[in-house]
């Protein structure tokens, strides 16, 4: 870190509330989906969806669902 930056700590929880609404921005973003737990790890983040919303089962949901997160976050 250089002289001029500084590090703030922020709550997980605040994280995974930011995350969620950009995740609802998503045009096909569906009620129930959302972001459950952020985790670090070699200098990313791990993000762990929720795969049980709309009725239907997680592996049912599980292609949707990452495919969203991937083109919500994508960098």
């Amino acid at each position: 870190m250089g002289k001029d930056e500084q590090m703030i700590n922020v709550p997980k929880e605040l994280v995974l509330k930011s995350l969620n609404q950009h995740l609802r921005r998503h045009p096909d973003f569906q009620k129930g989906m959302r972001v459950d737990d952020i985790q670090y790890h070699n200098g990313g983040y791990s993000l762990t969806p929720n795969f049980c919303y709309g009725g239907k089962a997680k592996a049912e949901n599980h292609e949707r669902t990452m495919k969203i997160l991937e083109e919500t976050f994508k960098t």
